[in-house]
């Protein structure tokens, strides 16, 4: 018998799926609009009626109203000016006559108004009737609302615990509890998130940092160093991303020329930013060369506290890299680096490289003037060596180096 092919065909109704949320959502706001025209003369009997009836006849009371009668209560929500024995009555009642669309409801109402007492309470029975199918088909966001809900603190702290501990991203977790931008549960929910969460490298390794710089940015400027803060205070400049770091200067200006903006920041803290200034400078200056190599190896250096700053000129393209006793001059095309005693450069190369006669001079003669060889100049001792970067040049390097750290010339 002849084999033939099977085909396997799969069949995704997207557009109807798209249909169908458009029907419910016109039926849902045709729904509303109904009830709040109604609501004036249906209301006040029906809430006289609530009020007298007691709680062990609630159930059967409930079952006995007309639908337009639930959904007057439900578009009339939260009742604030409501006795407490009242509101607690309209949450049993709207649990009774339970459908998705109380739920959906009763979510909505809460992102724009996550502390209300009673509202959280309506969640709570809302939970117990359908596990929030209504909103959440991921097993594990449900456990999630599940733990929220159980938190005495309330259920938007015990969402943000909930979803830090969580393996899923911010922004899936989100997405997937169907929160709106921008209402005031996302912005709680971010805030109280990025608080717990920016100290630790896997939350920021789990979000993104995309994702966490483009929530960042929407804080004001205030909230926006608070977060700043903790991401800062517990990380070392190792591990600072290029992101977050860049977006903080932009917002808040570089801090060697704006420090009062950083004035926040604890002495510690600032000391790993210029640190990581310091590391940004060398990246960028080392980035035409392939492998970069020589920014590993001075990256090291920086890592052990030896490298003090660092200062660039653009023509010739040659950074300035100092130390306790010497400093080193790295020039754009990878050759040789220049090593003088730190008195001689601050003294006799620094002030040239600043003057008339540097500035009006070609380029060849200005990466001259910084390739010099006396060994002192007016009895100020000026060049240590020069080491070409050839062939396997770091173990030599390092063994000049550790020589000119401990002050062998």
């Amino acid at each position: 018998m002849e084999n033939k092919p099977y085909y396997h065909y799969t069949f995704a109704p997207q557009k109807l799926k798209e249909q169908r949320t458009q029907v419910e959502k016109t039926f849902r706001d045709v729904d509303q609009a109904i009830a709040k025209q109604v609501s004036h003369s249906k209301l006040p009997r029906l809430l006289e009626q609530i009020r007298k009836v007691p709680f062990d006849s609630l159930d059967s009371f409930a079952r006995e109203l007309k639908r337009m009668e639930v959904l007057v209560l439900l578009y009339d929500y939260p009742f604030p000016n409501e006795s407490h024995e009242t509101r607690r009555k309209i949450n049993l009642i709207l649990s009774y006559r339970y459908s998705a669309q109380v739920g959906k409801t009763a979510w909505g109402l809460f992102q724009k108004d996550p502390h209300e007492v009673f509202l959280q309470d309506l969640l709570r029975l809302i939970y117990n009737v359908d596990q929030f199918e209504f909103v959440v088909t991921n097993e594990k966001i449900r456990e999630t609302i599940r733990i929220a809900l159980l938190d005495r603190a309330g259920i938007v702290t015990g969402l943000i615990g909930s979803m830090i501990s969580s393996t899923i991203s911010t922004k899936e977790q989100i997405n997937h509890l169907k929160i709106q931008q921008d209402v005031l549960l996302e912005k709680e929910l971010l805030k109280g998130i990025f608080l717990k969460g920016l100290a630790k490298p896997s939350f920021v390794q789990r979000d993104g940092v995309n994702y966490i710089t483009e929530k960042l940015e929407r804080f004001e400027m205030d909230e926006y160093k608070e977060l700043l803060t903790v991401y800062v205070e517990f990380r070392s400049f190792k591990e600072f991303e290029y992101a977050v770091m860049n977006q903080a200067i932009k917002r808040l200006g570089n801090p060697l020329e704006k420090a009062m903006q950083w004035d926040f920041l604890t002495p510690t803290a600032m000391e790993q930013i210029q640190k990581w200034l310091l590391q940004n400078k060398l990246k960028q200056f080392f980035e035409q060369d392939e492998n970069n190599t020589r920014f590993d190896y001075w990256k090291n250096y920086l890592n052990q506290d030896h490298i003090l700053d660092v200062d660039v000129i653009k023509e010739p393209k040659a950074a300035f890299i100092y130390f306790n006793r010497f400093v080193v001059v790295e020039f754009g095309i990878m050759g040789a680096a220049y090593f003088y005693h730190k008195q001689g450069f601050e003294e006799i190369i620094k002030p040239l490289s600043n003057s008339y006669k540097f500035r009006n001079s070609g380029r060849a003669k200005r990466e001259d003037m910084l390739k010099r060889r006396y060994t002192e100049e007016n009895g100020i001792p000026l060049f240590i060596d020069k080491h070409d970067h050839r062939g396997n040049w770091q173990p030599k390097f390092t063994q000049y180096m550790r020589n000119y750290l401990d002050g062998r010339f």
